[in-house]
Order: structure tokens, then C-alpha cells, then sequence
């Protein structure tokens, strides 16, 4: 059994309009003074906390309203599950934060259709590991990232100390933010807002993508079916706003890849001049 502290899952206004959930988990064992403040979050948007002594992974996760986007991004803060030491088995995090923000709630409640956690706007739950127990993890799992980068940042250089943790960060886009994206000209969130997130949209590597199923099809029932008189029928107005969603997020990414495209040959001319 894991020695840890962890938070309870907070509801606090931060504005008018502001809602925002919080929660933390420190594992006593493991954490140390030296990274008390590494994954500590003011804002979804919050960038990476102290890089001279950590390497930053970012993942985007996007997709339909009550798919399930932040029950996966609270698990990761949520010590008293049943499923907890499971997962700490695979990942033995250090600490971890996750935080929910609903953007456009009325001032008097939350917008909350699947307690408890209330409609995201956009989210974040990001954790700490040491660098050797990531890599093993990235190694167990043959994920794509390359081992032989994380051996050389843990055996630092001239230009850059060694590196000791692996933060890696969990950004949420809520399924209703991302229809105030797509229609962003008549939208009421802050401008600045939606143009932040789809900034986060553009710079992402890896994303992904959760689709609520029970909202894209319906049980046929009747005596001419098959199957014992059921069957399941696609819902035609919700699996065309899936493919409008995708193709607006598609534009993001290829937008996204053709700024860094310029990028680099931008910084390859300068070089050469």
C-alpha cells in the first residue's frame, strides 16, 4: 500500500462565468522538496513547470460531450479508486493535478450533466515520474518514444544538466468548447479563449479522440428484425456533426504541420544566409 496524500475533488467560481474543479495527489514516498511545485496548475493552459530538471510530453485529448474525457483525466489524481494501485503499478507517479474548467457556466450553478464532474471547457491532468520509471514504462509498452533520447537527457550534457522526472501533461477539449471552436465567429466564449485552444489543437503531435457511441446510434426494436427484434441503427444528424468535427480538427492539424513546415525552412534559410 502506497503512502500518499491526496486531495479531494474541489468545485470553486473563479468568475462570473468561471467554474473550475481541482484535485491533487502527492505520493509521500516518492516526492521530495525538489518537486513540490512541478505539476501545480493555474490555468488548463499552463505551460511546463521547471525544465532543468524535466522533460515535457503534452497529449491532447478531444471528442464528443460525455465520452468519458475526464473520468480518464481524474484517474490520475484519484488514490481512494479500487483501480488505483493497478495503475500505479504500470505508472508510480510522483505527484499529479488535475484541473476542469467550464468556460461559459450561468453564474448561479455548473453545468453538470454527468456528475461529478462538470462540463469541460477545457482540462488538465498532468503527473510526475522519475525518467528511469517512464522510460521502462515507454519500453514495456513500446510506445513511440525513443529510449535512447530519454538515456541521453538522463545523462545530461554541457548544454543541459541531467535530466530526473518526465512531466507528462493530459489537455481535455470538451465537446461543446470544440462546437464554439468550429463556429468561433458567432461564439460567446473570450476570443482569446477559443483561439488559445485551437493553438493547442494546431501545436499537438499525438491526439486523441473519444467518441460517445450511445449519442451516434439507437435501438431499432420490432418484430421484422433480426436478432431477437433488436438492432442498432446509426443516428445520420449525429454521425454528420462527428465528420464535421473531424474535418475542422483535420484543418487544425495540417495547419499546425504546414506552420512548422515554414518554420524549419525558414530557420534552414537563416542558417544557410
Amino acid at each position: 500500500m502506497c503512502s500518499c496524500g491526496t486531495s479531494e475533488l474541489t468545485l470553486e467560481q473563479t468568475g462570473e462565468k468561471c467554474w473550475i474543479q481541482r484535485a491533487s495527489f502527492t505520493h509521500a514516498d516518492l516526492h521530495d522538496e525538489l518537486v513540490s511545485d512541478l505539476v501545480a496548475l493555474s490555468s488548463p493552459f499552463a505551460g511546463c513547470g521547471d525544465e532543468s530538471e524535466t522533460v515535457c510530453y503534452t497529449f491532447l485529448l478531444l471528442g464528443d460531450q460525455n465520452a468519458g474525457k475526464s473520468t480518464f483525466l481524474h484517474a490520475f489524481t484519484n488514490a481512494g479508486d479500487a483501480s488505483w494501485l493497478a495503475l500505479a503499478s504500470f505508472l508510480p507517479i510522483v505527484s499529479s493535478s488535475f484541473l476542469n474548467a467550464s468556460l461559459l457556466a450561468s453564474p448561479a450553478a455548473p453545468p453538470m450533466d454527468e456528475p461529478p464532474f462538470i462540463d469541460t471547457d477545457v482540462g488538465r491532468a498532468t503527473m510526475l515520474l522519475t525518467l528511469e520509471d517512464f522510460a521502462f514504462f515507454c519500453s514495456e509498452f513500446e510506445l513511440p518514444i525513443a529510449t535512447e533520447e530519454l538515456a541521453r537527457l538522463a545523462r545530461g550534457s554541457e548544454a543541459r544538466p541531467a535530466v530526473r522526472y518526465a512531466q507528462i501533461s493530459l489537455i481535455e477539449i470538451g465537446g461543446d468548447h470544440l462546437d464554439r471552436m468550429m463556429a468561433s465567429a458567432g461564439a460567446a466564449a473570450p476570443a482569446t479563449v477559443l483561439q488559445r485552444s485551437e493553438q493547442l489543437v494546431r501545436a499537438s503531435v499525438r491526439s486523441l479522440y473519444f467518441v460517445n457511441a450511445s449519442a451516434l446510434l439507437r435501438v431499432e426494436r420490432g418484430a421484422e428484425v433480426a436478432d431477437h427484434g433488436r438492432r442498432l441503427v446509426l443516428i445520420p444528424e449525429q454521425v454528420l456533426r462527428l465528420v464535421e468535427r473531424l474535418s475542422y480538427l483535420s484543418q487544425l492539424f495540417a495547419d499546425g504541420a504546414d506552420g512548422e513546415a515554414a518554420a524549419v525552412e525558414a530557420g534552414g534559410a537563416g542558417a544557410d544566409g
